[in-house]
């Protein structure tokens, strides 16, 4: 009765194994003595194995949730540890890249603010220029109208200037006619 229930634990251990649960356990309560001293065994090495794997997993499942602040603490032996190392490298390789895009994204921001303020000033520079300008062309159209009216003026006195002296000429030749 003992050996049977051995072997059906043992065989159970091995399905769990195959099927990756791996939190799953051999039920001692079933075999007494030796055999219960195996099943211990086994159970213990399967802990072994397991605790260092079911760490990694709760890091892991932090890291896929963006927490960058934890890490393994506990010590192993052999493989598990560089199993461990290797987790923690991962996590502290990720706060580097992490804290690295966080200061380039400030300092892109930065630049940004920057940019825009001297697009603005740019801006504001340009429509007072462009205020100025139609200062001066209203100006200049202002000056246009008043040089053409002063040719116009100019051109009419020039007129009536020559006008008078053809007047003059004439009563200047009548009055010589009258004196001779």
């Amino acid at each position: 009765f003992n050996l049977r229930n051995l072997i059906e634990e043992s065989n159970k251990l091995n399905r769990y194994l195959e099927e990756g649960k791996l939190n799953q356990r051999a039920n001692t309560s079933l075999v007494s003595g030796a055999y219960k001293e195996v099943l211990d065994g086994f159970n213990k090495n399967i802990d072994e194995m397991y605790l260092p794997i079911a760490e990694a997993m709760k890091i892991l499942d932090k890291l896929s949730q963006g927490d960058l602040t934890e890490k393994i603490r506990k010590n192993y032996n052999g493989d598990h540890q560089k199993l461990v190392d290797s987790i923690n490298k991962v996590v502290d390789s990720l706060r580097v890249i992490t804290l690295r895009i966080n200061n380039s994204v400030d300092s892109t921001s930065s630049v940004a603010n920057q940019i825009l303020s001297s697009t603005e000033q740019m801006a504001a520079g340009a429509q007072e220029q462009s205020m100025q300008i139609n200062e001066v062309s209203a100006s200049i159209e202002q000056m246009t109208k008043t040089i053409l009216e002063t040719t116009k003026n100019t051109f009419s006195a020039a007129e009536d200037s020559n006008k008078a002296g053809k007047v003059a000429k004439e009563g200047g030749s009548i009055v010589v006619e009258t004196i001779d």
